[in-house]
This record gives C-alpha cells, sequence and structure tokens, in this order.
C-alpha cells in the first residue's frame, strides 16, 4: 500500500470555494494520510492527480499505481468527471452511490461526493459504504422477519378470536342443549310414571273384586291394562332409539334402497290400523325411484309418520303417500285429510323440551318422541323433514333423502306388499 505522510500535492491550490457555503482551504499537503474518508484529485478529464492513504487502501493499489489514470477504470459502470460538461450555472457539486472496483476485481459499495472547483479540477470524497450496507440490509432482513412475525401475530390473533366466538357460541349451545335435555328428561319421567298409576289402580280394582267381576266387566279391564302396558312399551322403545342416537350406537349404513319396496313393506305393517277406522291408504311411489338410505331407519321413519297420519285422521277420511326427484333429492310426501295441527304445537312439535304427546281422533294414545326421532334419522341420512298444517285442514309431512341414482349397490330386503 502507499504512503503519503511526506508527500507533496504538486499543484498550488491557495485558495478554492467548493458548492454551497462550505468553504475548503488547502495547499499543496491538503491531502492528508488521517482522513478517514478517499480523498482523490482530478484533472478536467478525470485523470488523479493525488490520493490519499485511505483511498489507497480502498482501492488496493498503491499511490503510484493510482497517478495519472482514469478514474472510470474503477467503477463497474462508466462515469464521466469532464468539467467542461458541467453546467456551473445550475451545480458544482454532486453526489451518488456506485459499487468500486478493488485491486481484487472486488466490488466495494462506496458514496462519492464530487466537487468541482475554480481551477477545473475535481474534489472527490469516497465513503465505505460496504458495512453500511451489510447493516442496512441486516436491517431490512430483521424488519421483514418482524414485519412477517408481526402479520403471523395479527392472523394468529384473529383466529384466536374466531376460535373463542365459536368457543363462547358452542358453550351457550351446550348449555341450552343440557338445558332442553333436562326438561326433557322431566318430561319422561313424568311420562313414565303416569301409566304406572292407572296401572296400579287397575290392577287394585281387579285384585279385590276379581271374584265378583262378569266377564264383560273383567274383558274390559284388561284390555285397558294391555293398552297401557304397550303404550309404556312403546315410549321405552323409543327412549332406547333416541338414547342409541344420542349416543352414536345406531348405526347408519347407506345403501341405494328402493323407496317403492319401502313404502310398501310400511303399509303392510300399518295396513290394519288404517282399516280399524276405514282410512284409504294410497301408494301413489313408482318403482323406478332409489334413495341414499340406512333401510332400517327410513322404514322407521316412514311407519312413524303413517301411524301419526292415521291416528289424527278421522274415520273414513285419507292418507296419501307420493314421490318425486327434485334436483339430487327425492321428495316423499305424506299427506293426510286429518285435523291438523295446532299451530303452537307446530312450532314446538321437534323440541325435546315440549311436551306435545296428543290424543287421536280415536283416542289413540303417543309418546311425543315419534317425530323427534324421526328428525334425528333423518338428519343422519343428510335430509331434511318438513311439517306443514293447518287445524281442520290435514297435514303434510315432507321427507327429503339423497338420489342415489348414482349408486350401485342396491337394498331390496322388503318384499312388495299390496295395499287397498
Amino acid at each position: 500500500m502507499c504512503s503519503l505522510s511526506s508527500e507533496k500535492f504538486d499543484v498550488d491550490y491557495e485558495s478554492t470555494n467548493l458548492a454551497g457555503d462550505s468553504q475548503i482551504s488547502y495547499s499543496q499537503n491538503f491531502i492528508g494520510h488521517q482522513a478517514k474518508d478517499g480523498i482523490l484529485i482530478l484533472d478536467p478529464k478525470g485523470t488523479i492527480l493525488d490520493v490519499n492513504t485511505t483511498a489507497c487502501e480502498l482501492m488496493g493499489f498503491n499511490r503510484n499505481d493510482l497517478l495519472g489514470v482514469s478514474i472510470t477504470h474503477f467503477f463497474i459502470e462508466t462515469i464521466f468527471f469532464i468539467s467542461s460538461d458541467w453546467d456551473k450555472s445550475k451545480a458544482n457539486s454532486f453526489s451518488f452511490e456506485k459499487a468500486l472496483y478493488n485491486s481484487n476485481r472486488q466490488t466495494i459499495d462506496t458514496e462519492i461526493n464530487v466537487y468541482l472547483l475554480d481551477n477545473e479540477k475535481i474534489f472527490i470524497i469516497i465513503k465505505d459504504n460496504s458495512e453500511l450496507k451489510k447493516v442496512n440490509e441486516q436491517n431490512q432482513k430483521i424488519f421483514e422477519e418482524l414485519k412477517f412475525n408481526r402479520d403471523l401475530l395479527e392472523e394468529q390473533s384473529a383466529e384466536l378470536v374466531k376460535v373463542s366466538e365459536q368457543l363462547s357460541e358452542s358453550e351457550d349451545q351446550l348449555k341450552e342443549l343440557i338445558k332442553e335435555k333436562d326438561k326433557f328428561i322431566s318430561i319422561i319421567a313424568h311420562d313414565i310414571k303416569s301409566p304406572f298409576t292407572g296401572l296400579i289402580g287397575l290392577s287394585t280394582i281387579l285384585k279385590e273384586g276379581f271374584e265378583t267381576f262378569d266377564k264383560e266387566r273383567l274383558g274390559k279391564y284388561l284390555i285397558q291394562i294391555d293398552e297401557l302396558i304397550k303404550n309404556q312399551y312403546k315410549l321405552i322403545e323409543n327412549l332406547l332409539d333416541w338414547s342409541r342416537l344420542q349416543s352414536g350406537k345406531l348405526k347408519c349404513n347407506i345403501t341405494k334402497v328402493n323407496l317403492l319396496h319401502s313404502v310398501n313393506y310400511v303399509c303392510g305393517l300399518i295396513n290394519q290400523n288404517a282399516a280399524n277406522k276405514s282410512i284409504s291408504l294410497n301408494n301413489n311411489i313408482t318403482n323406478d325411484l332409489y334413495v341414499k338410505a340406512d333401510e332400517l331407519m327410513l322404514n322407521s321413519i316412514l311407519e312413524n309418520v303413517l301411524v301419526n297420519a292415521i291416528k289424527f285422521t278421522e274415520p273414513g277420511g285419507s292418507v296419501a303417500i307420493n314421490s318425486f326427484k327434485e334436483n339430487s333429492m327425492i321428495s316423499i310426501e305424506v299427506q293426510d285429510s286429518g285435523i291438523g295441527i295446532d299451530p303452537f304445537v307446530l312450532e314446538n312439535i321437534l323440541r325435546i323440551d315440549i311436551s306435545h304427546s296428543t290424543p287421536g281422533t280415536n283416542m289413540e294414545r303417543g309418546t311425543g318422541l315419534g317425530l323427534i326421532i324421526c328428525k334425528e334419522m333423518v338428519d343422519r341420512q343428510n335430509g331434511t323433514i318438513k311439517i306443514i298444517s293447518e287445524p281442520g285442514k290435514g297435514t303434510k309431512v315432507i321427507i327429503k333423502l339423497n338420489d342415489a341414482d348414482n349408486l350401485e349397490e342396491v337394498t331390496d330386503k322388503a318384499e312388495p306388499i299390496t295395499t287397498e
């Protein structure tokens, strides 16, 4: 490297004004090795006249190697330092950032400050920005990481807020569900207990007057006991089904089920109920309709709905079963000519926390759970159930299940039964 401790500048500058208000006075030894930035003096064409120690170290050359060389050889992009090209009326200094080549052809990021002196010589200060650039790059990297972490935290915070809201909503739903089930258990406990009061009363009468009762009176009491026991058995059966649905123990095996065969099978089970009240049961289902369903659940749903239709239809009335395709669904409609449903009962008919067991037109009793279980089963099969009714105008129950045209497996266990 070069040493400038005893060198003299061979151009005599007594006093010169630089850009702006700065005053720089210098003599032949103006360029000193103590300066922390690189300093060069150029002639009007950009030839190096003198350099200080820092400039030599920065550029990686001895002083003698630099003297007489054009400054443009050391920059990646060509730079013209020709004083005659400057518009002195506008500015006699400027600065810019450029990559500088050193003796090893390595690039150094620098800040260049250029001043045009009165004698057309060019005064240059070169600042090494390599470390600054590294710091800036590190700072930029840290900033980007911080920004990424901030965005991630904001995203996670928003997700936590969403999860918190969902948990709060789920908690409210759970509390409401527990409240409904508590009330349901209270209702069921009452429904289970009530028939036993009648059974106890009838058994006491029979025990005390058995020897004195004639066959007609004895038969009447036995019929009442039989009805109470059967209704109680149905209630317990419904409770077991509901419990198995709630616990997931009642599995749903979806297959391709022929709708006509299922309806015929169920009509065969309830034909006598309709005949006892002289109610016509009209099955209008065609043989080309298939639904995605659990066959046992589907039969249970149809039986519950049809038994209800017969139960609330006056003797001599009618119940019709129709079905048709509706987009990707099969709509099953059970329409009766019965007494209809009270608006309050209709609004709450599928709620487990409200008791709505109503006697039929021949005082047939029910459990109040049939339609609730139907809804549970329909939900399990990805279907819907809707009840439309007005007092005195009959009731229509609409069940929609997925069309099974694209399924290959066909469940056809139920035998077709001719209904009248």
